[in-house]
């Protein structure tokens, strides 16, 4: 009976470490995508600034002339 119990809470430890470890993981896979969208995000910002700017000096050339 006492070495049931014992075991019982073994595994009640070990199943505790390993969501631990999951949500750990999960948390990892989690920031690293955040950080990835982050990354695009300022990559898309900077195309739209590049075409405006360009739509602008485009705009300047054809009203000076």
């Amino acid at each position: 009976m006492l070495q049931s119990a014992i075991d019982h809470i073994r595994v009640k430890e070990l199943r505790k470490i390993e969501e631990d470890k999951m949500e750990q993981e999960f948390r990892k896979r989690l920031m690293e995508k955040f950080a990835e969208d982050e990354r695009l995000e300022q990559y898309n910002q900077q195309r739209r600034k590049q075409k405006e700017l360009e739509l602008k000096k485009q705009v300047s050339i054809y009203t000076h002339t």
